[in-house]
């Protein structure tokens, strides 16, 4: 299988070696996974709300119609997009060019609804250690933590870059 990486910094607050750390870890993990790398997609101090102010995105997704590769690395999925809609069509896109999207905390052999499924959970929910009783996940006797444990290959459930929990509504 052939394979990308795509990297992404939103702001000029942000240092631009951050594209070079997300690329090394991305490199890294694809080795571990056996593939190499063949082409590094990315965007400096582009915000991911939008899609079309991306080059590097926007280049990534005409070389997927192409059939150059089959899977994009990225360091987490709000690299690719922050925008919701925009994950679901670049998702959309890539599937029908039958590429994947592996983050550093999902598999390449997983299936891709499930990379995504995983993703898009893991920054609603905190970690299991801030999880009380009376909440949503005790409540589902412990099942998110069995789905995390089957993707991530660990329980800890993780927070997005950018994302912080003020309160935990209890699911009674």
């Amino acid at each position: 299988m052939r394979a990308v990486i795509y990297a992404r910094y939103s702001t000029d607050m942000q240092s631009e070696t951050s594209v070079e750390d997300q690329v090394r870890q991305c490199r890294q993990r694809a080795e571990q996974d056996g593939f190499e790398i063949g082409q590094v997609f990315s965007d400096y101090a582009i915000s991911g709300s939008t899609l079309g102010n991306r080059p590097g995105m926007l280049s990534l997704m005409e070389a997927a119609k192409l059939s150059t590769f089959d899977l994009v690395y990225a360091e987490a999925l709000d690299r690719i997009s922050r925008d919701q809609e925009d994950i679901a069509g670049i998702y959309k896109r890539l599937s029908h060019a039958d590429v994947q999207i592996v983050t550093l905390q999902t598999h390449p052999k997983r299936t891709q609804q499930g990379t995504q499924i995983a993703d898009v959970i893991g920054g609603v929910f905190i970690n299991k250690a801030d999880v009380g009783k009376g909440s949503l996940c005790t409540a589902l006797g412990g099942q998110f933590q069995k789905f995390f444990k089957l993707l991530f290959g660990h329980a800890d459930m993780p927070i997005l870059y950018g994302w912080s929990v003020h309160r935990f509504i209890p699911f009674n």
